[in-house]
């Protein structure tokens, strides 16, 4: 794995919250950024112990978690 397109999936879901955006999957940011997702999922899985579905996951949860510690709003 290329660790310019790992970096390139970190920003994406950091600066631009792309796992915001309905219907995006792993596979569709991995194909995006022209990684091979099963190797792209393996260096995830590595590197910070989670699969690929399983880092978007917890994205998400955390801006769930987010919204309802500052607004009180659980989704």
């Amino acid at each position: 794995m290329e660790k310019e397109k790992f970096e390139l999936f970190y920003r994406l879901l950091e600066e631009e919250k792309v796992y915001m955006v309905p219907g995006v999957t792993f596979v569709k940011i991995c194909g995006w950024i022209g990684a091979d997702a099963g190797e792209m999922d393996s260096y995830i899985e590595s590197e910070l112990g989670y699969s690929g579905d399983g880092i978007l996951e917890a994205y998400r949860e955390g801006h769930e978690k987010r919204l309802e510690d500052k607004y009180g709003i659980e989704l």
